[in-house]
């Protein structure tokens, strides 16, 4: 499972997932470059640590994990202002 998403100044494109419980996940999070809370750090509650982003424009984060158990998992800037969900079923 590959989910791709873009960080831009205030939003994450796109900002939901759908993955299945007990399969790998690569999480590819590509930089476009603006400044901004959500550019820094991205907080992805009860799946992973925190991820720290790359700032440069066109650079890639990828975060690998395996999510084990069902459910929609909320991600976030550090402020909570820009966020996203993860939904992870059977």
């Amino acid at each position: 499972q590959v989910l791709a998403m873009t960080v831009k100044a205030v939003s994450y494109n796109p900002n939901y997932f759908k993955v299945k419980v007990g399969v790998p996940v690569r999480w590819e999070i590509t930089s476009s470059g603006e400044p901004g809370c959500d550019s820094g750090q991205l907080i992805a509650n009860g799946l992973s640590d925190p991820v720290y982003l790359h700032p440069n424009q066109r650079q890639v984060t990828v975060k690998e994990l395996t999510p084990q158990a069902a459910g929609t998992y909320k991600f976030s800037c550090p402020m909570g202002m820009v966020r996203g969900n993860i939904e992870v079923v059977n």
